[in-house]
């Protein structure tokens, strides 16, 4: 195990490993384990347990449910599984279609207690038009070798212990799915019941002869788990049925009884209401009476139990229904001890549950190091802090939207109930009250939180809201709206928050996933999935994509259609649908698409005019065949994600195929080892360059550490990658660790370019100091202004493998004289402030937090100034007031130049700031510059102290 520790960014230590394998461990320490379905309990030692999840695979513990760990099938989708009767090696699993192309679904079996897994003979139905079946429902007949499992194809029957199969047909040679089994049990010699297509069908003599049951529910019965069928131990008549039905004004969920074999039914217990299809387990019942058994009935939310009496003659219960306390709802199925009659272990769709009170009360076992780690994880995405830490957040199926808040040591932070959809600015870069939003369902809405889900509420929605926020940049959101009688989608976008909207854009195709947004804040590139009219030749809807630029243009957007593919697929889990194609964000003409009618993996790198087949990619994706490249219109590719940091690393998430990978911008790819171990990889983020966390579908998540390329460049594992980037003055010989853009005040003006993938070997200037042009070994570059925001660096670019004379000026000759690498600028307007040398590579993560301050003042002029300000008679400054308060005319506002009056009722904008150019008009000598705002019972004020100077005195100090 590799213990996760997470230290501030500029000093991250980055484990290199001697293994190949870039998969870590990083599954959340979460009462929460992901949705359970069933459960198989070994016949010779009952603290040997498997599970079986829904999208995850199959756990098995050793200990009683304790620890556990995840068993190497070949498919993840396993619906029911069973250990053979009085044989400890032999498990049978039922398997639900996968996207392999020989698929995995149907059924399985192990002889060696789940180490490998084989097809056994006769596994496919001969009326199977396709090796694409599912299985659902396990049972054995008692005193024999035979197993039953329910099939699509009908009953499938084993007389060897499994080792073959034959199949029986309910409705003899009715098409699919008339005779799809769902359930079976086989509570006596030849006396079969199953649920086939929602219908309950018996036999008596071992399926040759079958009957419908004649009484209880008759509408609208929906097909439900393997275990909605339970027999009681004492009298194989004795039977309870759990169904979601229609009750003639509303969905009903039922338990239904009978005494006679299946031929006639009468309620147990019901309630209006549909949630997800009910179960029931019965045993012998906890009180020790020899006539008496327990019945369980997961109602699809709650979890009741009731005692009956069960005898040759009768059947009548004890009592009345108890609810139990569980501390997740929907529970799945139940599990018993050796005895037949001491609850073990529930699974519910929260994870797996123990009990210390013979079942009253059940309690979350928990995933995190060996746990139960089967979470249904929509998405991750997180928040750079450069200063010390990353903030992480998923949003799940069923189990909360969860965060932390140290890279994910600890996950203190939940919302409830389901996520998806979450948006966070990436880089917190000193900006304030960020929010947090995204879906959350139950009764599903848009929410809005402040970080780590802290006061979350409604988000606030304009009126007709028909999507969900999309993030542009921080305070600035999108979202789809439709009133009632409208025939487009329109789109508004807040400026702050949601207090105000403003109609930016519109079109009549229905929007079908978040928008993605790439390009620059400034200036963003938006890419909609939309509905398109018409069908598929496979009949699937078509799926297409918007385009749309000028967001911030007062003149209005562009609307475009993105052409030349066919259609887009669809990955998806229970709520959200995602339409999985890749955006670059540094270059927003790039995308790449699963298209699913050709089934091949495209690219454009001009915004769709010209689209060109990747079919380097497309085998990879299907790993040259072995697997499906889509199903309807669900696609094999689940995830494309660009790096925002590096454009040319491209990471794909798949289904059942691991991770892909490219790191030259889709010039060539790579599987990433290991990674096919876990299912429906959903999302990734990038924590850094070599550092993504990744998100599945059915198994949590998973770290991904990538070495570098270069070999010769690779750092030992006690090597930091941040050491500290140092400021160097370009003026003076003034040097330190690169703590403030303007060590130590605020440069209000300044911008920090830096490069990337090469480093500065020239930088060309005129007779007044300005840059003409930088000239870089290689790569390109960057830039953010103070503020941390995103801007055009305008500034002509040459390349060079050799150094030049940086325009004469020694300092910076000096620098790479000495091995330094010149890797970033710090610029005032097009003057070259100072540079940052650095060994590895430079990226905005290294920009410094600005320090939280109130109110100050900050003095620029022709020249930058660093320290006490320097000034000479007569020169022009610029005093710049930040973080008061505004409007002027509520909280006036008054200057004081050494204790005198000097201006008031000066103009302030709604974000507190002004500025005030002076002529300094004074002797020399230090002066004082007091700025005084009256707000309420209290002032608020900052001082700042000038030295001004003859000409000559300054022209010492300055290069002293």
């Amino acid at each position: 195990m590799i213990k996760k520790t997470f230290i501030p960014l500029t000093f991250v230590l980055l484990l290199s490993s001697c293994s190949k394998d870039p998969v870590r461990y990083f599954q959340p320490n979460i009462k929460e384990g992901g949705r359970a379905m069933s459960f198989a309990v070994n016949p010779k030692n009952e603290k040997e347990v498997l599970v079986a999840s829904e999208t995850g695979g199959v756990f098995q513990s050793t200990d009683g449910g304790q620890k556990w760990n995840r068993l190497k099938l070949p498919t993840f989708r396993i619906q029911d599984i069973k250990y053979l009767p009085g044989n400890s090696k032999i498990i049978i699993a039922a398997a639900i279609v996968d996207y392999k192309s020989k698929c995995c679904g149907g059924i399985w079996r192990s002889i060696d207690n789940g180490e490998t897994w084989t097809r056994p003979k006769g596994h496919l139905p001969l009326l199977a038009t396709d090796t694409r079946y599912s299985a659902f429902s396990i049972d054995f007949e008692e005193g024999s070798k035979k197993i039953f499992m329910g099939t699509d194809y009908g009953l499938a029957v084993s007389d060897d212990s499994g080792a073959s199969w034959k199949y029986i047909e309910p409705e003899p040679g009715k098409a699919f799915p008339a005779n799809q089994i769902t359930s079976v049990i086989v509570p006596a010699k030849k006396t079969i019941y199953i649920i086939c297509e929602a219908v309950m069908y018996f036999s008596k003599d071992g399926g040759i002869k079958w009957t419908k049951y004649s009484t209880g529910p008759t509408s609208y019965l929906q097909t439900g788990e393997h275990n909605q069928l339970a027999a009681s131990p004492f009298n194989g008549n004795h039977l309870f049925w759990a169904l979601n039905h229609w009750g003639g004004t509303s969905w009903m969920r039922s338990i239904y009884l009978s005494t006679d074999s299946g031929k006639n039914w009468s309620v147990a217990k019901e309630m209006a209401g549909y949630i997800r299809p009910p179960f029931v387990r019965v045993a012998k019942s906890v009180s020790g009476k020899a006539d008496q058994i327990d019945v369980y009935f997961g109602d699809g939310a709650g979890f009741w139990k009731a005692t009956y009496t069960s005898t040759t003659t009768s059947l009548k219960i004890v009592g009345q229904w108890n609810k139990l306390t569980i501390d997740h709802a929907d529970p799945a199925d139940i599990c018993f001890k050796h005895d037949n009659k001491t609850p073990y272990l529930l699974a519910s769709d929260g994870g797996l549950h123990k009990t210390s009170d013979n079942g009253l009360t059940w309690t979350l076992t928990g995933g995190g190091i060996k746990g139960y780690n089967a979470l249904q994880i929509t998405e991750v995405t997180g928040q750079i802090h450069p200063s010390d830490h990353i903030d992480l957040y998923f949003g799940t199926q069923d189990n909360y939207n969860v965060a932390s808040d140290d890279f994910g040591n600890t996950w203190p932070y939940k919302y409830c109930c389901e996520g998806f959809y979450i948006n966070v600015l990436r880089k917190q870069m000193g900006y304030t009250n960020i929010k947090v939003t995204g879906v959350t369902c139950g009764a599903c809405y848009n929410y809005m939180s402040d970080p780590h889900f802290k006061k979350a509420g409604v988000f606030p929605n304009p009126t007709d809201v028909s999507g969900s926020p999309a993030l542009v940049k921080p305070g600035y959101y999108i979202i789809a709206t439709k009133a009632a009688t409208a025939t487009n989608y329109t789109y508004q976008l807040t400026p702050d928050n949601g207090k105000t909207w403003k109609t930016k854009f519109s079109f009549p195709e229905k929007p079908m996933d978040l928008p993605k947004i790439v390009g620059k804040t400034s200036d963003p590139v938006i890419y909609i999935a939309v509905k398109k009219p018409g069908k598929t030749p496979d009949g699937d809807e078509i799926l297409g994509i918007k385009c749309i630029t000028g967001l911030h243009d007062p003149t209005g957007c562009t609307v475009s259609d993105i052409t030349g593919f066919n259609s887009l697929g669809i990955f998806h889990t229970m709520f959200a649908w995602y339409k999985p194609f890749g955006a670059n964000p540094s270059d927003p003409k790039h995308l790449i698409v699963p298209d699913i009618v050709d089934k091949k993996m495209k690219v454009t790198k001009d915004g769709g005019i010209i689209w060109k087949t990747d079919t380097a990619l497309t085998n990879l994706v299907t790993n040259n065949g072995d697997y499906i490249f889509k199903i309807k219109p669900f696609t094999q590719v689940s995830n494309i994600a660009f790096d925002p940091e590096d454009k040319s690393h491209i990471l794909i998430g798949t289904r059942q195929n691991g991770v892909i990978r490219s790191t030259d911008g889709g010039a060539t790819w790579k599987s990433v080892y290991n990674t096919s171990v876990y299912s429906n990889i959903s999302s990734f983020f990038f924590a850094n360059s070599q550092t993504a966390i990744c998100s599945s579908y059915g198994n949590g998540l998973f770290e991904l550490k990538f070495e570098e390329e270069n070999s010769s460049t690779k750092k030992s594992s006690t090597q930091p990658i941040y050491k500290d980037p140092i400021y160097h003055d370009a003026n003076r010989r003034f040097s330190n660790k690169f703590e403030n853009i303007n060590d130590p005040l605020p440069c209000i003006r300044c911008f920090f370019i830096y490069a990337k993938k090469g480093k500065f070997n020239d930088i060309k200037l005129n007779e007044k100091k300005e840059i003409v042009s930088v000239v870089l070994s290689s790569g390109e570059i960057g830039a953010v202004n103070n503020l941390r925001e995103e801007v055009d660096p305008e500034m002509p670019i040459e390349y060079s493998d050799r150094l030049g004379e940086f325009s004469g000026n020694e300092l910076l000759n000096e620098i790479v004289k000495n091995n330094l690498s010149i890797k970033g600028l710090i610029v005032f307007e097009n003057y070259l402030k100072a540079v940052i040398t650095y060994e590895d590579e430079l990226t905005p993560y290294h920009l410094p937090m600005p320090k939280e301050m109130g109110p100050h003042i900050v003095i620029e002029s022709e020249k930058e100034l660093q320290g006490t300000p320097i000034i000479k008679p007569m020169e022009r400054i610029l005093l710049k007031a930040i973080g008061f308060r505004s409007p002027i005319t509520s909280f006036p506002i008054e200057l004081f130049i050494d204790d005198k009056p000097f201006a008031a009722d000066i103009e302030i904008d709604k974000n507190g700031i002004f500025n005030i150019p002076i002529l300094v008009n004074l002797p020399p000598g230090p002066h004082k510059i007091t700025i005084v705002q009256k707000v309420d019972e209290t002032e608020i004020s900052d001082v700042v102290m000038i030295n001004v100077v003859a000409i000559e005195d300054r022209f010492e100090q300055e290069h002293r």
